[in-house]
Order: C-alpha cells, then structure tokens, then sequence
C-alpha cells in the first residue's frame, strides 16, 4: 500500500472514529447500540473485521454473556445505511444468525476459568475461524471480550482497533 493510499485510509478511518460519539448520543433510546457500534468499527472501510463477538464477563457472577455479533458477510447493502435507518438495521440484526449465535453465549466467566479454552469454544460456536481476542476493562468491574477476525490479519491499525473498542463501554448492556 502506498503512503498516499494510507494516508487516505487512516484520514477516513479517523473520521469514522470521532463521529461515533456524536452517533451513540443520536441513538440513545435504542437498546442495541453495541450493534451499531460494532458494525461502524468492524465493517469495510473502517477496521475491516469479517466477524466479531463482543462478550461482557462478570467474574463476581461467574458470568460471560454474549451481547453483540457482526458478520460482514450477512450484512450485504447495510454496510453503509446501518446508522441512517436504524430501525430497519436494528431489524436486521433481530434476524441476524451470526448475531444470535454470539447473543446465545451464557456460560462462566473466562476470566475464573480457563480464557484460553472459553474463547476457542466460543469462536467454534459462532462460526470464527482464527480467532483473535482482545479484552478490555469495564465499568463496575465488568470486562469486555471481543472474539474477532480481520480481513487482513497484518492490517496496520491494529493499535487503533484495540483503542477504539473502549467506545463499547459507553454503551447499555441489555
């Protein structure tokens, strides 16, 4: 990739992360803003992730449950739609299989228990070759997990995907 080529990516991905703040406030009343969000960080043009779970684990509850799901390859023409017509993404998300497989997720905490083999049973669950995961502190000691993979594995934002997925904690967890 030239150095214009990123220039430009790293411009427009710039963009994408600052107006979602403004985003989230817009769409305060819906309950599923974790999809949005996820959808505006992992979909083309942004981060480029081809599936993500995004998970909340309470080891006080010995909890991890599965919140939000996104698969490039189900999202089809709502690539770019998904925050102007968010009724009808939020639909689409209700019909979403990848979606419901991660949401399905209740099981122990991966953090009492053995992460490593919690994270590969998820991933073969929900259909994730190759995972990545990364996990990050939320509020009232909860932490979130994001079980991923990245359509270019040597991608050279990685430092900002892992940044810009604090923007999850900002959202409600129903």
């Amino acid at each position: 990739m030239s150095e214009r080529e990123l220039l430009s990516q790293h411009q427009s991905l710039l963009g994408s992360l600052t107006d979602l703040p403004r985003k989230i406030i817009e769409l305060q009343d819906f309950e599923n803003i974790a999809e949005f969000v996820l959808h505006g960080l992992c979909r083309e043009g942004s981060f480029n992730v081809t599936h993500a779970a995004y998970l909340v684990d309470n080891p006080d509850f010995d909890c991890l449950k599965g919140i939000a799901g996104f698969s490039i390859a189900e999202l089809g023409h709502l690539n770019e739609n998904a925050w102007a017509n968010p009724d009808i993404f939020s639909d689409f998300m209700r019909e979403s299989q990848f979606n419901q497989l991660v949401r399905s997720v209740n099981r122990n905490s991966a953090r009492t228990n053995n992460q490593t083999k919690a994270v590969q049973e998820i991933a073969e669950a929900v259909g994730i070759p190759e995972p990545s995961v990364c996990s990050w502190e939320l509020k009232h000691d909860n932490h979130g997990m994001l079980i991923y993979r990245k359509t270019d594995p040597n991608g050279p934002f990685d430092e900002h995907f892992i940044k810009s997925l604090y923007l999850l904690s900002f959202c409600p967890i129903f």
